[in-house]
């Protein structure tokens, strides 16, 4: 126990504490609990010590039912199992002691107290059980679904299979065939061996039919697409561009960015005069690739209008883009995870339903550059291919623009920071406001590109900076 905490009966007796009291030398928490600390909030000092203040006054029960999920969540009820029912009323936390079994051989041991398994820890959060004064000792039945769920994405099916084995021991031991059944039902529907109906959470619900999604990523489409819904966006109408002047620019630089580099002379070379650098054929075969989807009217005219299309429209340019890299798995879905720097992209088991997911909200979405930024986000999250994903996130962003007269967007070397950082603030932070004045303003420069010819634009590229690598630089 803490020199600043003292129980009766441990570290002094009745009188000498109330003596230490009158003496300004101890302070009275609450019954038998006394400290030292002569300025602290009460409720501070007991959520600091609670686990030793249980320890003393609940010593060999187990942490049970909800508060087995959540023991670190802050919360003001804690529920435990042991011998006999008590409730103890502390400053700023209520401590339910449930009539119920002893530890079990999964327990886990704790500061002379035991901590559900996790196995038990479901049985419990599905007896039946009422709601009183707000507060349930068991999570809601989404929760539940939401704790497997994770499990199985982390885990494996493996695990979900253990942690039934290990249920099945605990309700035989302890009478709770009802909850076991209940659990048994919802890992066979998760599983897919059992009827969905069992489910409650769309999420659960969409795995049991082979749709699993990333519900994180979800939630961030959400937050941008009522950000495109409830904020003027750019419209900018697109110039007119018969020498394909923009889409070779738009090939360069989104090669460019990604790695793939050549000098502007080398580019147009390969563009317009289909020459194969030697020993960069991949590389070169890359800007071809790139160069024939985004100049390609007719393709470029073609959005999605129903998920399946999605899914074809995707597939078909990346073949066309990865056509020289068979090792990609050109036009086919990623079968192993893929991440940036510390970014970790939506797992290969979940790409069908995430996109899936996300559709939902691009169509609710206006025609143009609020489509547009969506589509680029949607594709970049999810990353679905094992290589070309920014590339395709920023053909399927210009596709959707170019079907409107809208100007579509570059994005240029020295924009390259800007572009990335904003992403990256969607992605960890939510930071919608920023990610889409990043685009506007790279619609707004994309604009201004003479397109007269390759020469005039590179001269306007040029006094700009955009070909600089510094990507600090600001315009």
């Amino acid at each position: 126990m803490s020199s600043s905490l003292k129980i009766l009966g441990r570290d002094l007796d009745s009188p000498a504490a109330f003596r230490m009291v009158k003496r300004g030398e101890l302070r009275k928490l609450f019954s038998k609990v006394y400290t030292t600390d002569l300025e602290s909030d009460p409720e501070a000092l007991v959520m600091t010590f609670r686990y030793e203040l249980l320890s003393f006054f609940c010593k060999g029960c187990v942490f049970s039912h909800r508060t087995a999920f959540k023991m670190h969540s802050g919360e003001r009820t804690i529920f435990l199992s042991g011998p006999k029912a008590r409730t103890f009323t502390w400053p700023g936390l209520t401590v339910k002691v449930l009539a119920g079994p002893g530890n079990h051989d999964n327990d886990m041991s704790f500061k002379g107290l035991y901590i559900s398994s996790p196995a038990r820890a479901l049985l419990e959060n599905l007896q039946v059980s009422k709601t009183i004064n707000g507060i349930n000792k068991c999570i809601s039945r989404e929760e539940i679904e939401t704790e497997l769920d994770g499990d199985l994405d982390a885990k494996g099916e493996d695990y979900l299979k253990k942690i039934k084995g290990e249920a099945g021991q605990i309700a035989k031991t302890f009478g709770w065939e009802s909850e076991y059944s209940r659990l048994s039902n919802l890992i066979g529907a998760l599983l897919q061996t059992r009827d969905a109906v069992f489910l409650k959470s769309k999420k659960a619900k969409a795995r049991a039919m082979g749709l699993p999604y990333d519900e994180s990523r979800v939630r961030l489409f959400q937050s941008l697409f009522d950000y495109l819904r409830s904020n003027r966006l750019p419209y900018i109408r697109s110039q007119a561009d018969p020498e394909n002047v923009f889409s070779f620019m738009e090939a360069y630089f989104s090669n460019y960015i990604e790695g793939t580099t050549f000098n502007i002379d080398e580019a147009e070379s390969i563009v317009f005069d289909k020459l194969v650098i030697p020993n960069r054929e991949d590389d070169s075969h890359d800007i071809i690739g790139t160069f024939n989807i985004v100049s390609n009217a007719d393709e470029m005219s073609i959005i999605p209008e129903s998920f399946d299309q999605l899914i074809n429209i995707l597939q078909r340019r990346h073949k066309v883009l990865m056509s020289s890299r068979p090792t990609k798995l050109p036009g086919e879905f990623k079968v192993k995870p893929n991440q940036a720097g510390n970014t970790k992209f939506v797992a290969p088991g979940l790409v069908d339903g995430t996109l899936r997911q996300g559709f939902e909200f691009y169509e609710g979405l206006p025609y143009g550059f609020a489509r547009a930024a969506y589509m680029m986000f949607l594709i970049s999250e999810v990353h679905p291919f094992a290589d070309g994903n920014g590339r395709i996130a920023r053909i399927m962003m210009n596709a959707e623009l170019e079907r409107e007269g809208e100007q579509k967007i570059i994005i240029w070397n020295s924009y390259r920071g800007d572009y990335l950082r904003n992403l990256k603030g969607l992605t960890r932070n939510g930071q919608c406001e920023g990610y889409v004045k990043m685009l506007g303003f790279a619609q707004e420069f994309s604009g201004k590109i003479p397109l007269s010819s390759t020469s005039d634009a590179e001269v306007h590229l040029v006094s700009n900076k955009a070909f600089d690598e510094d990507e600090d630089y600001a315009l």
